[in-house]
Order: structure tokens, then sequence, then C-alpha cells
């Protein structure tokens, strides 16, 4: 999903050009949804960079364990 339309009229080719064959499933005023078959994540990747939404499990983890190690130092 491309939030806006100018973050799509930006990505959309450079996706083209490493060979990323998008269909449009929604086209609104303010945002689109592009689907592309998984074995294109890794490109997709590499040029979209994925927003996380819900909870992060892996940072919160990250961070108790900082966290113990700074009290376990003092």
């Amino acid at each position: 999903m491309f939030i806006t339309t100018n973050s799509s009229n930006n990505l959309i080719p450079q996706l083209e050009s490493l060979g990323v064959k998008l269909d449009n499933l929604v086209m609104g005023d303010q945002e689109s949804i592009y689907i592309f078959k998984e074995v294109d994540l890794p490109k997709v990747h590499s040029v979209v960079k994925f927003m996380i939404k819900g909870k992060n499990e892996q940072l919160k983890e990250l961070k108790l364990k900082l966290k113990h190690k700074d009290n376990k130092e003092k």
C-alpha cells in the first residue's frame, strides 16, 4: 500500500526497473494498493521500507535485554 500518490509515482518506476510486475488492486484519491508475486518480495523490500504496525515484540525484547544489562553493570 502506498500512502500517497507521490510515493507511488516515485516507487513504481523503481520496482518496475527491478522486474517486479505490479497489479493495481485498489486506487483511491490518497492511497493505492498494488499486488505482486511473493517471489518478488526481496526486490520490493529493497525499494519499499515496510512499516510495522501494532506491537513489535522483537523491539520490546531488545529494550528489556538492554535494561537488564544496564542494571547488571551497576
